[in-house]
């Protein structure tokens, strides 16, 4: 009997591993186009007159904004997972975690507007957003796959004796750091080195993981095998 137990057990559990999927690392060049409804889009230029995506005002002028690069890299990284080269925004919901007006911008410029594109409910406060918060989930013909920034979009070189300069801090340090009202040399460290460093690595090869989200019945059925193994677990003891 319990040799039957532990085989639908073992079963349970390999019906749900199946059923999921484990993460993919894909590489992606943010200077490469994506085909929208039939429009061709790009996401760097050397200037704001120059054209692409990247941009946001900033005073009288522009800068790069950090948030629709992102969003651009995640949308190329779901479309090379499934090899798709032209994309349909009628046909694609987009729900992100990143609290921050960036990736709307870019996905309305894009086609989405808001009946297929939305923020994730209990998000963290814009001022205070992790690598954690860097996700997007695109729902595609019924599956969800979940697309994560790679750390390595996010690192940089600071000189450790460079003024404003903080111990482990990361890049979602220093920004929490600005954006909570921080102020000084190592405001100006995040600003006028930091900004540019990360802003560098997003116009060329970025990494995003990604992977389908799980259907409801997948998850019960891995539960109940890890359960059902913890249960004879406990009886063997």
């Amino acid at each position: 009997m319990n040799r039957i137990k532990l085989g639908m057990c073992v079963l349970l559990l390999i019906f749900g591993l199946a059923g999921s999927a484990f993460a993919d690392t894909v590489t992606v060049n943010a200077t490469d186009s994506l085909n929208i409804d039939g429009t061709s889009y790009s996401l760097v230029s050397d200037s704001y007159e120059g054209g692409g995506l990247m941009w946001e005002p900033s005073g009288t002028s522009y800068k790069a904004c950090l948030c629709r690069m992102v969003a651009y890299g995640a949308l190329q990284a779901v479309a090379g997972y499934l090899g798709i080269t032209d994309l349909t925004s009628s046909e694609i919901s987009i729900v992100t975690g990143w609290n921050t007006d960036g990736p709307e911008e870019l996905y309305e410029l894009m086609g989405w507007t808001g009946t297929n594109f939305s923020y994730a409910q209990n998000m963290t406060d814009n001022a205070s957003l992790t690598l954690a918060d860097a996700w997007f989930e695109f729902t595609i013909n019924g599956t969800t796959y979940r697309v994560t920034s790679s750390a390595l979009n996010y690192e940089f070189t600071v000189d450790g004796t460079e003024s404003g300069y903080v111990e482990d801090y990361d890049f979602f340090d220093y920004r929490s750091y600005v954006k909570n009202g921080g102020t000084g040399a190592t405001k100006s460290l995040f600003s006028s080195n930091i900004r540019d460093q990360i802003a560098d690595n997003l116009s060329g090869v970025t990494y995003f993981d990604v992977q389908a989200v799980p259907v409801p019945g997948t998850a019960f059925l891995m539960a109940s095998g890890l359960l059902g193994l913890s249960a004879m677990n406990r009886k063997r003891k």
